[in-house]
């Protein structure tokens, strides 16, 4: 399985712009999935309280273990999703018609494997720096929370998540890459670009931004009992003892619609983000001379 440095680069400038384009949407999600009042498990209930209690800054908290946390996945995802295309192809080089869309969703699962082990530990930190915490507690910067996670849990608290986070980012990422490359087709097919063409900017950040919002609305359940899980030690829960513990109290809290607490900011994010995300895959690939756009690396 061979790599390539230029799918690896485009993973890394493709996070900047996701990052850049949905924190504080990934931050208002959070929220909501953590909620310990009615009021703050909607959109605008998180969205006053932090405001009035933290300022607009705190929409941002978070972002530079956000960052990493993305540099990191999509660096990992996008060189392990080129190297499978590269050897189910049995080529160096994939054509856009080398591989059917069964592989596009297969490939990409495949790659939500080697992403969600590499991400574990900074998604660890960064909801730790994102979540409120016990009552009159002080937030932990990424920083503390990484002492205060090392010195009460040890190096294995940085894997705490893992299993939803593997629920939620094998099928993701096969419907992530699959449905990118489903609706890169198709808009290339009604604005009479020939296969394997550039699409303009707004083609990219559309078909990125919809596969984003669709892999999101099928996976959310797996993200909110992960997002438990992660925070926790901070938030005085009871839910650390695994991924079951954790969705059943969820569902005690709130039945199947608390799994969904929070989709509404994660769908807005996802779109402008995650079209950026591939927005910036494009750029880079087009840049350094890769063939097409990223559904092809």
């Amino acid at each position: 399985m061979s790599l390539d440095l230029r799918d690896t680069l485009g993973g890394v400038v493709g996070s900047v712009c996701l990052v850049a384009a949905g924190q504080p949407f990934d931050t208002i999600k959070l929220r909501t999935q953590t909620a310990v009042t009615a009021a703050d498990s909607t959109i605008g209930g998180a969205l006053r309280d932090l405001l009035r209690k933290e300022g607009a800054a705190a929409l941002w908290r978070g972002a530079v273990p956000a960052f990493w946390s993305a540099m990191v996945e999509n660096a990992v995802v996008f060189s392990a999703n080129g190297a499978l295309k590269r050897l189910f192809a049995g080529s160096s080089s994939v054509p856009d018609d080398a591989l059917s869309l069964p592989q596009h969703f297969l490939i990409g699962g495949l790659s939500g494997v080697f992403s969600a082990t590499a991400i574990c530990g900074p998604e660890v930190i960064k909801v730790r720096a994102q979540h409120r915490g016990l009552a009159g507690s002080a937030r932990l910067t990424p920083t503390q929370a990484l002492r205060s996670l090392l010195s009460t849990e040890g190096p294995r608290g940085l894997l705490t998540g893992l299993a939803p986070l593997l629920v939620r980012d094998v099928p993701f990422n096969a419907l992530f890459f699959g449905f990118y490359s489903t609706y890169t087709a198709l808009l290339r097919s009604a604005m009479g670009i020939a296969p394997g063409g550039d699409l303009p900017a707004a083609a990219v950040l559309l078909a990125g931004g919809a596969a984003g919002s669709t892999a999101w609305t099928v996976v959310f359940p797996a993200d909110t009992v992960k997002s438990r899980m992660q925070t926790a030690a901070v938030s005085g829960g009871a839910t650390a003892d695994g991924a079951l513990a954790a969705l059943q109290a969820v569902l005690r809290e709130g039945g199947t619609r608390a799994l969904y607490r929070g989709w509404g900011a994660a769908v807005l994010r996802a779109f402008p983000a995650n079209g950026a995300l591939f927005l910036g895959v494009e750029a880079t690939g087009r840049l350094l001379g890769s063939r097409g756009d990223a559904s092809r690396q």
